[in-house]
């Protein structure tokens, strides 16, 4: 079990990693930045290259995991770092590397962020949406669209949460699981304000349509 100093010490030098590599990207110092950037993986993570780019989000994420339990805060910095290296492999001409490295620290910080509710707030949630609409036009993995639907229904975007619901049916071998979550979803807005409705863009009677068209 780490002491707590050593964990605020540890992020403070995390944060300031990627404050270092965020400079060198403004000044287009594009080959030091991806040096950093592998340093800072390694230093805080132990991770490199070819596990950061094999290893599925659920198992990188667990790397960022103190004393057994999620770590917000460390998870959400490693998906920034997921995210500048994402940036990078897209400036070399690696598109596929970087479209991966971009739904992986959106599947990072979305989980982080639904784990603990003390990181459920503004800056948090624009870094999200800001991932969101770079991988918005990417056909989305089941994970990612299941992280979204809880992300959106948690920050009260109901719309936005049912969208991404039905992105899940049209898959065939969610839709079963898909239908049940569906029904649940649909009830527990049935138990809202009609005000909380409105501003989460859905208002009463089309949740009372969904829940019927789902129900079939």
């Amino acid at each position: 079990m780490f002491n707590k100093d050593y964990i605020m010490r540890m992020i403070e030098l995390l944060v300031q990693g990627i404050a270092k590599i965020m400079r060198l990207k403004q000044e287009k110092q594009y080959e030091e930045c991806g040096e950093v950037i592998q340093d800072t993986l390694r230093q805080f993570y132990g991770l490199n290259d070819r596990s950061v780019e094999e290893l599925p989000w659920t198992d990188l994420m667990a790397v960022a995991n103190l004393g057994g339990m999620p770590d917000a805060e460390k998870c959400t910095l490693l998906a920034q770092l997921l995210r500048e290296k994402a940036e990078l492999e897209a400036l070399n001409g690696r598109q596929d590397v970087s479209i991966a490295l971009y739904v992986k620290a959106l599947c990072i910080y979305t989980s982080a962020v639904l784990s603990d509710p003390d990181y459920n707030v503004p800056q948090h949630r624009d870094n999200i949406d800001s991932l969101i609409a770079i991988t918005g036009r990417y056909a989305l993995p089941a994970d990612a669209l299941r992280l979204l639907f809880q992300y959106y229904e948690s920050a009260g975007r109901y719309a936005k949460a049912e969208d991404a619901l039905y992105r899940l049916m049209e898959r065939a071998e969610e839709k079963v699981a898909t239908v049940e979550a569906g029904k649940a979803f649909y009830r527990r807005l049935l138990e809202k304000t009609d005000d909380e409705l409105l501003r989460g863009n859905l208002p009463r009677n089309e949740v009372q349509d969904g829940l019927g068209r789902i129900s079939g």
